[in-house]
């Protein structure tokens, strides 16, 4: 038995304990592990995808060479005089989308243009028009001001005059 020492472990409850301890630090170990080895599963995936885009991308730049080379020789066989016309029009039949949403976007500009500058001279008349109102306004004001007040227009007849 357990004699009087007080706390004294026996050797079996020792065992258990130890038992019971390896058991945690196996549980552990097989946690680590595993994960350990999901952690290199995917490192190896991602290893893969970056092999594969850089043979893609090696891919891409090679055809872009050729094609180079091909406009190349297009322009050489078609004469100095036309190659200008020969890399514009490749370039343009390379990237179609991308010029027409730009050749798009400058005519939405030129209309936006018109539009504003059509609003700006409309402003400008209707300014000057509100000018010319207020200096009449003004002059009428001042008109019936300086006459003696049985001579002044009433509050209507100054409102049929101004319309």
């Amino acid at each position: 038995g357990g004699g009087g020492g007080g706390g004294g472990l026996s050797d079996a409850e020792k065992q258990r304990m130890e038992e019971q301890y390896q058991n945690q630090i196996a549980e552990m170990d097989l946690v680590l592990k595993s994960q350990f080895e999901e952690k290199a599963r995917i490192a190896k995936e991602r290893e893969a995808e970056r092999q594969q885009l850089l043979e893609r991308q090696a891919e891409e730049k090679e055809a872009m060479l050729r094609d180079q080379d091909a406009q190349r020789k297009a322009v050489l066989e078609a004469g100095t005089r036309d190659w200008v016309r020969v890399i514009l029009q490749n370039a343009r039949a390379e990237s179609a989308p991308f010029a027409q949403s730009v050749d798009a976007l400058n005519d939405q500009q030129l209309r936006a243009y018109e539009r504003l500058s059509e609003q700006m001279t409309f402003i400008g008349v209707l300014k000057t028009s509100v000018q010319a109102e207020i200096r009449t306004y003004a002059r009428t004001e001042a008109d019936q001001a300086s006459l003696p007040d049985d001579q002044r227009m009433d509050d209507a007849s100054r409102k049929v005059l101004m319309d």
